[in-house]
């Protein structure tokens, strides 16, 4: 990869790479703009690199056409609703062919709402390189900040398809979470199918699980003072069985938890040594 990669309408300095799939490599790149701005730039390694990369770039445009449509329907100053989702989901700047390196194709991905790349800590390192797991109430944010993702996606026959510890990237402290690599979509014509709802809502809250130190095939949580009954691990383990297969009734009845279980006040993100 050069150190500058022109796209029909900007130029892209690279600053560094940051990681490879078996498809596709990822940089972080700037565009001269303004001193903080970034983008992570994914350059296909193939042609089966290409079309993953163009199916990505279909379904981001369509992840962000719903999310403008529903902003078009809110009142003017209202601050509920769609305007919540432009967080939720990475943001397709640019798709274009690299014909210099083999018309390679390239997507420069936008995070809304993070300051810097090294914000974003995919959701599996606390347990497997920093060896510490996260607290219930942080978990909430979380596993909520998901289940928002799928409300939006399942009714629009979008399914997400990569959903592991890698692929979930979490901002702490902005309490942001995102599926990062959607070259593994699956769209459908109408809406995601009720078992693949169901799935798909079992791999996040599997994950979720693993952060909070907890043990899957026991569907034991660490004991902690937040938690003074079983009910919010009761529902994970409902979550985790595929049981749930509305991505609306999901996120309600464990918002509705939540709010029973702790009050609103803000709750920074915590983390436990394992």
């Amino acid at each position: 990869m050069g150190d500058v990669i022109r796209s029909p309408t900007a130029s892209y300095a690279v600053v560094k790479p940051l990681g490879r799939t078996p498809t596709y490599s990822v940089y972080l790149v700037n565009d001269g703009t303004a001193s903080d701005s970034w983008y992570m730039l994914k350059a296909s390694l193939d042609a089966f690199g290409n079309g993953r990369l163009d199916r990505e770039a279909l379904i981001l445009k369509d992840i962000q056409a719903e999310v403008e449509r529903l902003r078009s329907t809110e009142k003017v100053g209202v601050s509920e609703g769609a305007l919540r989702y432009e967080k939720c989901f990475p943001r397709l700047r640019e798709s274009f062919l690299l014909k210099e390196q083999g018309s390679r194709r390239v997507n420069i991905i936008e995070i809304p709402d993070t300051d810097a790349v090294g914000s974003l800590v995919p959701i599996e390192q606390w347990r497997t390189r920093e060896r510490v797991r996260i607290d219930p109430k942080s978990s909430a944010w979380l596993l909520g900040r998901l289940f928002k993702v799928f409300t939006l996606t399942h009714p629009i026959g979008i399914g997400v398809g990569k959903i592991d510890g890698g692929n979930i990237l979490v901002n702490p402290k902005k309490h942001r979470a995102i599926f990062f690599d959607w070259t593994e979509a699956h769209q459908y014509e109408q809406f995601v199918p009720p078992e693949k709802v169901g799935e798909e809502i079992a791999q996040a809250a599997t994950q979720v699980f693993l952060a909070l130190g907890g043990n899957v095939s026991t569907g034991v949580l660490p004991e902690s003072d937040q938690l003074p009954d079983t009910r919010y691990v009761d529902l994970l383990r409902e979550f985790i069985s595929g049981a749930e297969r509305d991505p609306d009734k999901a996120a309600q009845r464990f918002y509705k938890l939540v709010r029973e279980m702790w009050d609103k006040e803000f709750h920074p993100f915590t983390t436990i040594p394992m």
